[in-house]
């Protein structure tokens, strides 16, 4: 990424134009979702007849709006400025309010696109264990896996809850993706196997990818959130603390994340309906033969007396 400097100048004047104004910028979001005079600006704004006036003027002589009769409108290429402008200021919202906490962790283990567009987490919340609650973070994990519909999940370390998460996961409807690490996909597919199911199998969309790598994320992602927590800078996930929002921007972006990791992994997924559904008929089978075994002994025996009575 390279940035010449009569680039940097040109932004650096077009952004100072736009920006340096209050009431400049409560006229472009006044004029963002349709035209209006002078005078209804006026009054949307709050701003006095002259300053209005000489607002709007500056921005038609400099190609941002147009005037048709006696309404003014946004350009198109303005109506972009305007939210990117918009945006930028809740990002460094969102990156002054969690400067500490960015800082402490390793966000290299996000591509550079998702990276860039981490501050669409609107309305998130910074969900820390303390000695109160040293489970916090952790709860609010196992509330997510289990929640009904799509989730997609990556996990980098083993939930201490991982049997009961995944009891709750095979006895509801709902579907549920999970990357994870190999030697932990290990443990949570023996779960899934050893699951004594009361009735026929519930869940028709549990499916594990095992990675060769361990992920420097852990992200639980459904129609209603998106938890998300990162590794510390030492190089150890922290499971003390998430990120949780149930903003639908925050929620799309972590289902692109999901689509990315699973993009840049070719293994195919394994679909724990199918490796119960071939234990148990191997079960079945088994016991079929020990039926057998025992019905052919039975048979032998009574062979044998036959045979001694005949004797």
């Amino acid at each position: 990424m390279d940035l010449k400097r009569d680039e940097y100048h040109e932004i650096k004047d077009e952004i100072s134009f736009l920006t340096n104004s209050l009431v400049r910028i409560k006229i472009l979001i006044c004029l963002y979702e349709k035209g209006a005079s002078v005078k209804e600006i006026k009054e949307k704004t709050n701003t006095n007849y002259s300053s209005v006036t000489s607002n709007i003027n500056k921005l038609d002589e400099k190609g941002y709006v147009i005037k048709k009769q006696d309404k003014y409108y946004l350009k198109t290429s303005t109506r972009i400025k305007l939210i990117n402008i918009l945006s930028l200021n809740e990002n460094l919202k969102f990156l002054n309010e969690y400067e500490d906490f960015l800082n402490d962790h390793d966000m290299k283990a996000l591509p550079q696109e998702a990276f860039a567009e981490l501050p669409v987490m609107r309305n998130v919340e910074l969900i820390q264990s303390d000695r109160l609650n040293p489970f916090k973070a952790t709860d609010t994990y196992k509330r997510a896996m289990t929640r009904q519909g799509r989730v997609c999940a990556i996990c980098s370390y083993l939930h201490p809850e991982c049997k009961r998460i995944i009891s709750a996961v095979m006895e509801q409807e709902t579907g549920l993706n999970l990357m994870v690490y190999k030697e932990v996909a290990k443990y949570i597919q023996k779960c899934a196997m050893n699951y004594q199911q009361h009735d026929e199998i519930r869940n028709k969309y549990f499916n594990i990818k095992r990675l060769d790598y361990e992920p420097k994320i852990a992200m639980v992602v459904s129609e209603k959130e998106i938890v998300l927590s990162f590794h510390r800078i030492e190089g150890v996930i922290d499971k003390n603390s998430c990120f949780i929002s149930t903003d639908q921007t925050a929620i799309n972006w972590g289902y692109n994340l999901f689509k990315e990791f699973e993009r840049n992994d070719d293994k195919k997924y394994v679909s724990m309906q199918h490796l119960i559904l071939e234990k148990l008929s191997q079960e079945e089978d088994e016991e079929l033969d020990e039926r057998c075994i025992a019905q052919a002994d039975d048979d032998e025996e009574e062979y044998d007396e036959d045979m001694e009575w005949v004797i």
